[in-house]
Parts: C-alpha cells; structure tokens; sequence
C-alpha cells in the first residue's frame, strides 16, 4: 500500500515517489535532495489509485509492463509524473504530452525541473506561488515580491509544510546547510531573513505572514 501523506510536526511529508527498478536514479537524486533540502522522496510500487495522491511520481521505463501502466495513466488523464526514459522507448510518449527525460539522465537538471513542478503544484488557498526563474513569490501582476536565492528555499520550505512550524535546527539545515550544533543554532541569519521578507511583504496589500511560534516559523496564506 502507498504511504499515506500526513502533515504532522512529528512526520516528514513525502513529495516525490519513485516507481522502477533502476534504483540508481532514485538513489541519485535521494542524495541530492537530501543535501540542498529541497525535497523528500521515496520509493513506492504502481497502484491504480495512484491519481488519488497529490504527490509528484517519476515513472521509470525498468517497471515492468512499463507501456500498459502508462496507457492506463494516460486513459485516467493523470498528468503528474514525469517519465524516465531510453532512447529506444521513446515511442510510449509519441501520442502522450507528458514530460520525460532521456536516460542517461542529468541528476541536476532533473532535480531542477522537480522542483520547479512541486513548486506548481503547491495548492495555495490565496493563489500565492512561487517562480523559481524570475525569483519571485506573487499572487498577480500587482502582488509580488522579488526574492533571493535564500530567501526563495526559506519559502519555498516553509510552502512544503503547509503551515505547519518548522524549527529553526531545520531551516539552517534545509536552508543553509548548517549542521544541528550549538554554533550553528547561535546564529541570527533565519531572525534576520525573516525580517527582511517581512519588510517586503508590507508593501503589498493582505500579504502572507511569517509566524514564530513556541516550535519554530510558519507560512500563513
């Protein structure tokens, strides 16, 4: 049975499942997603419930009966996965408009072109979403803020959790890449971040909110 996705403070949600055999991929982008902080996979088997889950699928060509489950996807009009492909099993995509990736595969710019889908996929009750290429989290064309690199991930994360607070040891790891030891926690750079973003936000009209709370920060939309 797939995971069921929970957002609790004790479990970290799942954003990207992994379907296929070649574990060399998963494995790959495991460990790269794990060292930025940007987003937590797992690996899980085919089900026809899989439309049920909000979460992203990577769909390798190793499954077995690869075009069959594809075609049903297809038939279910489920379009959130991308497709891990050979060369020579190109022709399973021919009549289907889905994203796929060439294997041998650029671990980067799959994990570029992950994220950017997550971050389209975060459904936001206000409409607020976040445009990695132009650096910028708006609503519309009159409200927006441009943002950094830093503080792009810092909302990016906090948008993963969906309002659940999220402790200051777990933003300096996902964030800044900093270790859980004292130094690290005696920094001020996520006060200071959020002071800024803050800054920025109240220039536009009903923004979001930065909360601090007894556990760490939240996103309120």
């Amino acid at each position: 049975m797939e995971k069921e996705i929970k957002r609790k403070n004790n479990i970290n949600p799942v954003d990207v499942f992994f379907i296929g055999e070649d574990l060399s991929i998963f494995y790959s982008l495991k460990n790269l997603s794990s060292k930025l902080g940007s987003f937590i996979i797992e690996k899980t088997v085919f089900k026809r419930n899989i439309a049920k889950n909000n979460c992203l699928y990577l769909i390798d060509d190793s499954l077995d009966n690869f075009n069959e489950k594809i075609s049903f996807l297809n038939g279910k009009k489920f379009e959130n996965f991308f497709m891990l492909l050979k060369k020579e099993n190109l022709k399973v995509s021919e009549e289907m408009d889905y994203k796929i990736f060439l294997k041998p595969l650029k671990i980067f710019e799959l994990h570029r072109e992950i994220c950017n889908k997550i971050s389209k996929n975060i459904e936001l009750r206000e409409l607020w979403k976040l445009d990695r290429a132009k650096l910028k989290f708006y609503k519309n064309d009159n409200n927006f803020v441009n943002l950094t690199e830093k503080e792009f991930y810092f909302l990016f994360f906090l948008l993963q959790k969906k309002g659940i607070s999220v402790t200051k040891k777990e933003l300096l790891n996902k964030v800044w890449h900093l270790s859980h030891n004292q130094t690290a926690l005696d920094t001020r750079v996520v006060e200071t971040l959020v002071s800024r973003i803050r800054k920025k936000f109240k220039k536009i009209a009903q923004p979001p909110q930065i909360i601090k709370d007894s556990i760490g920060y939240r996103l309120l939309i």
